[in-house]
């Protein structure tokens, strides 16, 4: 199934990016970005990237986050994304340089040291990881996502005490942060 290419350019050039999407969403068909439209930002483009990760679909967060590169070729969250779709295909070596590249734009961004740890999660370094999280924390005392990641790589070394404290420092940090209230949540009385 197809979409007419003249009503996607109508919808997109209108700034109809929602109902671009539910109807894309209705008929089966994927995202798309047509380029030169007001959506095809490097910012959009990670957006739908990291929905694809979360389907599950490596491939097509590839393109997404290879798109975000296109549009700027130092979009530091491009790199970011990149990496955890190849470390998802398994891919841990060119992803680890996605995140080196990353790390040159700013090396101060708590997010770079949080998806590298990420890597090492997936390969099961918990060790390696911890200490990448631990930068990200150093980089940024308040950065949430650190405390929920080193609370995962507490939790898949069988620590859930010290898994448990890490999920409530992510939320004492961010309150809204659902990830972390959930894996606290399925500890149940872990750590108390």
């Amino acid at each position: 199934m197809t979409a007419d290419p003249k009503f996607l350019k109508l919808a997109a050039s209108a700034g109809a990016a929602a109902a671009l999407c539910a109807l894309c969403a209705c008929s089966g068909l994927k995202p798309t970005i047509l380029p030169d439209s007001p959506e095809d930002t490097p910012a959009r483009a990670v957006s739908l990237g990291n929905a694809a990760l979360e389907k599950g679909d490596p491939e097509e967060a590839m393109r997404y986050f290879q798109r975000s590169i296109g549009l700027d070729p130092q979009y530091q969250s491009g790199y970011l994304g990149l990496a955890l779709a190849r470390s998802a295909r398994g891919d841990y070596k060119t992803a680890e340089a996605d995140i080196e590249k990353a790390i040159q734009f700013d090396d101060f961004n708590p997010e770079c040291y949080v998806t590298s740890g990420r890597l090492y999660l997936a390969q099961g370094d918990y060790g390696t990881a911890l200490y990448k999280f631990n930068i990200a924390l150093d980089k940024d005392a308040g950065y949430a996502p650190a405390y929920y990641w080193k609370g995962r790589a507490f939790e898949l070394g069988k620590d859930e005490r010290s898994a448990a404290e890490m999920y409530r420092k992510a939320l004492e940090t961010d309150s809204r942060f659902l990830q972390a209230a959930e894996a606290l949540k399925k500890l149940g009385g872990a750590g108390n």
